[in-house]
């Protein structure tokens, strides 16, 4: 596991942003030498040597991008995809790699994950290839034959997130809930930076708390983990976006570590079917964030279609079809048994028409709901969204006349702080990370 930072400049960087939202993709481009601040590089496990770069003078809602180069391959149709970006925590990011022989791809390809962990004081970022997993989780071992070889245990991106810990070493974890089962417990894999040795804990138990009985068995049955979500240094927070989130203290022991199940605080969608095919299940991380705003606490962020005459769920009637509504929670987080369960608090709501009324909206279309929020890192009252051009007539546009904006909305005063316009790239605008990388 082969390392090799590049040093820093001796002057700091001051246009550098205090936290920057970066596209999930990467583009390859050969990395400059004023990008030095924020490179490192490290070689794949079949010896491929990478180097990533991320150039931070892009103040939000502007987006960064991962510059990636792999100097050795000069074939631009070589068989490698990525490094994308998998999970993010303050200054770490959770990179993936795929490559292969082009000729022999079923047999030879393998996905390698890099730990990124930007610059602090005097040390330079670090680009670190992290071991590969062996250790089949649930799925995995339903799938496979007792006589079957140990192949390589994939790392999903909506099942994974990371946590910096206090000490300052990273803790990597996945996490699967059974399907189908009234069983109440899940499996978690961990790898920590200190070891870097994978664990697995099979009977982690799961705590309903004040859930009904009904969110309980949902949960069992039908859970679906859409993102990691990492609180402080000691909280990750497993998201289904339709149910709530497993809450995962990072600092309790292996024989203690449980996960608390907390219900989001929202009203039930008339649209939505129990089970598996819940209509609202391909869209919920378009219109649904949650954030960590404190060390012991998380922000919410929902955007409902409402009707007309103000109630939720998509409207029947023309006047509504293209109303909605965003609201924002604040839920505090503990793990302690003997304290009492905190509650969400409503922080803010926003009804579309007064978005549309505000000052520098402009052209921007009033026929798409906001989509794709982001809670800024240094101030959790104001939120990114992402707008759409319309589509005509139902027909998807082509690149050259699709548009798409970036608002900064401060939820708490209703105030549109910006407008930005991009560059016509639906994929550069989409599922961002928000991130706290320096450049010094």
């Amino acid at each position: 596991m082969e390392t090799e930072p590049s040093d820093p400049p001796a002057a700091a960087a001051a246009a550098c942003p205090r936290w920057v939202m970066l596209s999930r993709h990467s583009d390859r481009r050969a990395i400059a030498d004023d990008a030095k601040a924020t490179s490192a590089a490290s070689h794949t496990s079949s010896g491929h040597l990478l180097h990533v770069s991320f150039p931070l003078t892009s103040p939000p809602p502007a987006c960064s991008t991962l510059y990636h180069d792999w100097p050795h391959i000069a074939d631009p149709a070589a068989r490698i995809q990525g490094p994308q970006i998998f999970a993010s925590h303050g200054d770490c990011l959770l990179l993936d790699v795929t490559s292969g022989d082009p000729d022999r791809w079923r047999d030879t390809v393998v996905t390698d994950y890099f730990l990124y962990e930007a610059a602090a004081g005097a040390r330079p970022p670090a680009l670190l290839l992290l071991p590969t997993c062996f250790i089949p989780m649930i799925f995995e071992r339903k799938k496979k034959h007792d006589d079957e070889d140990q192949d390589p245990s994939p790392l999903w991106s909506d099942y994974t997130g990371i946590l910096r810990r206090r000490d300052g070493e990273v803790v990597v974890a996945r996490l699967e809930v059974p399907k189908a089962t009234p069983r109440r417990t899940a499996e978690l894999c961990v790898l920590d930076t200190g070891r870097l040795k994978w664990e697995i804990d099979q009977e982690v138990p799961i705590i309903h708390g004040e859930s009904t009985a009904r969110q309980a068995q949902e949960l069992t049955q039908w859970w679906k983990t859409d993102e990691a979500v990492p609180v402080g240094d000691r909280f990750l927070c497993f998201v289904d976006y339709l149910r709530g989130f497993l809450l995962c203290d990072m600092a309790a022991t292996a024989a203690a570590q449980e996960l608390r199940y907390v219900p989001l605080p929202l009203e039930e969608s008339p649209n939505r079917f129990p089970g598996f095919y819940d209509d609202e299940r391909p869209t919920t991380q378009m219109f649904r964030n949650l954030a960590a705003v404190r060390a012991t606490a998380v922000r919410f962020v929902s955007v409902d279609r409402r009707c007309c005459c103000g109630g939720h769920g998509v409207s029947t009637c023309e006047r509504g079809k293209f109303l909605f509504k965003v609201t924002t929670w604040t839920l505090s987080l503990t793990a302690d048994d003997d304290e009492p369960p905190a509650t969400w608090v409503m922080d803010s709501e926003l009804e579309c028409e007064e978005l549309w009324a505000m000052p520098g909206y402009g052209s921007v279309p009033r026929t798409e709901r906001l989509t794709f929020p982001v809670v800024r890192c240094d101030d959790p009252d104001v939120v990114c969204f992402v707008v759409h051009s319309p589509y005509r007539n139902g027909i998807t546009m082509g690149p050259e006349d699709r548009k798409v904006w970036v608002l900064e909305i401060d939820m708490r005063s209703k105030e549109l702080r910006s407008v930005t316009v991009y560059d016509n790239s639906d994929r550069q605008a989409e599922y961002q990370v928000a991130a706290q990388l320096k450049c010094f």
